[in-house]
């Protein structure tokens, strides 16, 4: 069994007809999660009647971004109206166009959730026939 790098799982919006968009996936765990934790958490302590209080500050918006970047290597066939344009166009799959399809567009948010829900169910669903035997 090859677990080489992880490219993505590409999945057809419509089942049977690629050319309408195929979306592709990936879990973010792992490193790859670690690595957005450093870019995104910092530790901070502040000093309250003379005690120390530790706590993490996130940045949610830039952890949401990471993510984002990281979960979908790629995609074909995805056309939407960008800022200042009329009419749906197709993008390529660049952190800014990933960004702005999650931030704009629901129905891709849909899909993102809906796919990422199967790749979790079959990542779930190893882990358990692993467990067994």
């Amino acid at each position: 069994m090859d677990f080489g790098k992880d490219d993505g799982t590409g999945f057809e919006l419509v089942e049977g007809k690629p050319k309408e968009g195929v979306l592709g996936l990936r879990v973010c765990s792992g490193q790859a999660l670690k690595d957005i934790h450093a870019k995104t958490r910092k530790q901070k302590a502040e000093y309250k009647n003379r005690q120390r209080h530790e706590f993490i500050v996130v940045d949610e918006e830039l952890e949401l971004e990471l993510i984002w970047d990281y979960s979908i290597p790629f995609w074909e066939g995805i056309k939407f109206a960008g800022p200042g344009e009329d009419k749906p166009t197709k993008k390529d799959c660049t952190l800014e166009n990933k960004i702005f399809a999650m931030r704009n567009f629901p129905k891709f948010v849909a899909y993102y959730q809906k796919f990422m829900t199967i790749l979790n169910e079959e990542l779930e669903s190893i882990r358990e026939e692993s467990a067994k035997n």
